[in-house]
């Protein structure tokens, strides 16, 4: 069984979450209160898991999710302005930032 205290002062970025294990585990992270940055190749699914994720975890900007493919370097590059500029930014909030991969 996953954990089940609350991880509110977590902002997660989660590649692969548009099925599988990765979908799972970013549901999970919603459930608990984490902020989540969600990514995926398939934008329909992406799109599916961000909406179940905000169900879980309602309130504005508790979930930001993209389509993206990792191996294209141009959209790494834009991802990661997203996480040093973005809502989520470190810069800007307190929040411990962790980074999984299914």
């Amino acid at each position: 069984k996953v954990g089940t205290h609350k991880i509110s002062n977590f902002v997660t970025f989660r590649s692969q979450s548009d099925s599988g294990i990765g979908r799972a585990i970013s549901l999970q992270y919603a459930q608990r209160g984490a902020k989540l940055f969600i990514v995926g190749l398939r934008q329909s699914e992406v799109d599916s898991t961000s909406a179940e994720c905000a169900q879980l975890h309602p309130g504005e900007g508790n979930v930001i999710a993209r389509a993206a493919d990792f191996t294209n370097v141009d959209v790494m590059v834009e991802i990661r302005q997203q996480l040093k500029e973005g809502p989520f930014s470190l810069m800007r909030c307190k929040d411990k930032l962790l980074m999984t991969n299914a």
